[in-house]
């Protein structure tokens, strides 16, 4: 391709070097631009090598050839640059490519993120994924009704109400007919008053507790404690009376065994457990208060 250069071309129409065509100027003198056959020679050979270049033929009574020849290549080159396989394989430093493009931290997310094809339990992640007490192994009401036997055992219950088909071993009657279940374990139909109480293994041949049955309920009871003390002090060197255990002496006086002894002295004793061990209103091991609760079906 080149520009007009007959000898009648407007110099330096569209700049420096760059020369253009006028219509001429009879008044002046000046000639119209004579056209000549290396002009219109180099101007058909760029159009037509365009459309050519596309694959399509000349066709003398179509006349948008150029336009769709123009809108292919485009259509090409696009194709070409941002094909999946090839996009942005010519990029040559992709990692400052992707933080010009303020991308870094999303590019870093998606590291880590979980890909769509994964499955849970058969459930695909290409939406929201609704998990079933089957899908993670979770305990149902169900699976409670299968797995804890009815009565049995009484289970600690941090409230003061049980909840729905459950009963608090309160000593209360309950409806055998109702509880079938539950009435075989306790045919008496009442249940035991577990409030206040601790629950003890039965001694079952063991011989530490011996002479119960099973739901027998037994009193409280203390280990012994004993202790020892002295009264009075007879002479002048004789040993101090003491007390030993849960017994203490408050106070000594002088007394006279028989007239005329030197240094004769009784003391007065006190009982007293909690020189021993811990006391309170009641005999208990350590403890936390819950409510006893069986299943009722």
């Amino acid at each position: 391709m080149h520009r007009i250069d007959t000898p009648t071309a407007q110099q330096d129409k569209f700049g420096q070097g760059k020369p253009g065509f006028t219509n001429g100027d009879p008044t002046t003198g000046t000639r119209a631009t004579e056209l000549n056959s290396d002009f219109f020679d180099a101007l058909q050979e760029e159009l037509c090598t365009v459309i050519e270049q596309t694959g399509t033929r000349l066709n003398p009574h179509q006349h948008t050839q150029l336009y769709e020849a123009i809108q292919t290549c485009a259509e090409n080159a696009a194709n070409t640059k941002l094909s999946r396989k090839k996009n942005g394989k010519d990029i040559p430093d992709k990692a400052e490519f992707i933080e010009n493009l303020g991308l870094t931290e999303t590019v870093e997310l998606a590291k880590e993120a979980i890909p769509y094809h994964r499955k849970i339990n058969g459930k695909t992640l290409i939406q929201d994924v609704q998990l079933t007490a089957t899908d993670v192994n979770a305990v149902t009401p169900e699976t409670l009704r299968l797995e804890i036997p009815v009565g049995v055992p009484p289970l600690p219950w941090p409230a003061d109400r049980p909840p729905t088909g459950w009963l608090l071993c309160n000593g209360d009657q309950f409806d055998k007919t109702r509880y079938p279940l539950l009435a075989s374990a306790y045919p008496s139909g009442q249940l035991p008053d577990l409030r206040g109480e601790f629950i003890r293994g039965a001694d079952a041949g063991r011989k530490i507790d011996t002479g119960r049955k099973v739901l027998s309920p037994q009193g409280d009871a203390i280990r012994n404690i004993t202790g020892q003390f002295g009264y009075v002090r007879q002479g002048q060197w004789a040993p101090w009376v003491t007390a030993t255990g849960a017994f203490y002496q408050t106070s000594t006086f002088s007394a006279a065994i028989k007239r005329g002894d030197p240094d004769n002295w009784g003391s007065v004793s006190a009982f007293d457990a909690s020189r021993v061990v811990p006391t309170a209103h009641e005999n208990r091991p350590r403890n936390v208060a819950f409510n006893y609760i069986v299943r009722g079906a």
